[in-house]
């Protein structure tokens, strides 16, 4: 194990943390293709007669049955796009759609019910790809395409010409490279977690509980979706892990049904921001933490699930909120004085347990596929605290964890792939 990182590693871990931890108000996926639209829109002279948008399988999967923030219920790819359009501010970023106001809705409806906005699967190999195409008056036209992460412009084009790239700035440090994220092997997160200046990382990790917070809260006061939230808080009791467990799925049954708040976001995923954070948020609390002790484990939460997602993809068939639970459960051990052994033995106990739940899309249903995600953390945590650990060489399990680690991403990176085009099959069907 590393006794200390070095001053470029630590700047550079701390760097990915302000860049995966952002807000966005909403699924991220609908909230893309606005920000695409929205883009377009502002190098386009007048206001476009027509729109096309193309996105590719994955994005349409978690398109199709989920709620478009500030919409009025509305869902699917054209309510994204044409909400983007009316409202611009494109500077807005993952948080475009708390602009929306009553009369953008009006506008949205009248759209909705002409020929303006056409939509398609696009043939692109990335996961996660957005082309929005706008047509002006005499011809002339715009065309923006995201690749990759959410707000990853990788072409803007006006009348054959091509412009030069849009980036919104998510944070005060240098963008980091995916490429570079190999530095998050187990030692040096582990390392991290235990010696970085909590100032350094506080005002990061702190945004994420306050907002992270606020949409569980609203989740148990307000109607969303079909209860599942406010089912499992009355059957929690005082048990702190089964109370995170509610407040979890209370703030992904908001998200998942139209709930304006934002959250703080994980590697793009709003749902893997609330399974990294809320459960362990939670327990901190009930079992009476100190601040730092929490910030502390909610960086080793952090830093565990964007390891994963690096090495599995933005988007996959392969489920967010189980790499995230992967940080929870590691988590509960950090926070329950467990060694750097106890630790790792926890990793491997949820990595040979659900390694793998199917991403069919974002719905209601992925706020009890996070709290079945955190019950096995739950289960992964408490035995590896009475050092029980699965056996190495089992299955997906390797000798050592960065090997394990690869092995679970190769699943969700390539073994998922035809998963997903018969996911989506399905769904279309």
């Amino acid at each position: 194990m590393h006794s200390k990182l070095t001053y470029t590693d630590e700047h550079t871990i701390i760097a990915i943390l302000e860049q995966e931890l952002i807000p966005a108000a909403g699924c991220t996926e609908p909230i893309a293709i606005a920000y695409a639209s929205a883009v377009a829109k502002k190098h386009l002279s007048t206001f476009p007669i027509s729109a096309h948008t193309l996105c590719s399988k994955n994005i349409i999967k978690n398109v199709q049955s989920v709620v478009v923030p500030s919409s009025g219920g509305r869902k699917g790819v054209a309510v994204s796009t044409i909400l983007g359009l009316i409202v611009g501010k494109s500077e807005a970023g993952l948080e475009i759609l708390n602009h929306v106001t009553e009369e953008h809705r009006i506008e949205l409806e009248r759209l909705l019910n002409s020929d303006f906005c056409t939509t398609g699967q696009s043939d692109s190999k990335e996961s996660l790809h957005i082309q929005v195409s706008l047509v002006g008056e005499g011809g002339e036209y715009v065309e923006v395409e995201i690749a990759q992460t959410h707000t990853n412009i990788i072409r803007i084009e006006h009348n054959g010409i091509h412009l030069p790239l849009q980036k919104i700035e998510v944070s005060h440090s240098e963008e980091i490279p995916l490429s570079s994220y190999s530095i998050l092997d187990m030692n040096r997160v582990i390392t991290f977690t235990k010696t970085v200046e909590i100032e350094k990382v506080k005002p990061i990790i702190q945004r994420q509980i306050d907002h992270n917070l606020a949409i569980a809260e609203a989740g148990f006061t307000h109607s969303y979706g079909i209860g599942i939230a406010k089912s499992l808080q009355d059957m929690a009791h005082d048990d702190p892990y089964q109370l995170g467990k509610a407040y979890a799925g209370s703030a992904s049954e908001a998200r998942m049904n139209g709930c304006e708040l934002s959250v703080i976001t994980n590697s793009g995923s709003g749902n893997q921001g609330i399974t990294a954070s809320l459960p362990i948020i939670i327990f901190a609390k009930e079992t009476h933490k100190t601040e730092e002790e929490l910030i502390r484990a909610l960086v080793l939460s952090n830093l565990i699930a964007i390891r994963i997602k690096a090495g599995i993809g933005r988007l996959s068939a392969f489920c967010g909120a189980v790499s995230a639970a992967c940080g929870t459960a590691v988590a509960y051990t950090y926070l329950s004085g467990g060694t750097h052994q106890q630790i790792i033995d926890t990793l491997k106990n949820i990595i040979g347990n659900v390694s793998g739940i199917i991403c069919d899309g974002a719905k209601t249903g992925c706020a009890l596929k996070i709290v079945s995600s955190v019950d096995a953390a739950i289960v992964a945590h408490k035995l590896a605290m009475k050092s029980i650990v699965l056996e190495d060489n089992s299955g997906i399990l390797k000798s050592g964890i960065e090997e394990t680690l690869s092995a679970l991403e190769r699943l969700g990176r390539e073994g998922m792939a035809e998963t997903d085009n018969i996911i989506l099959s399905i769904m279309q069907s």
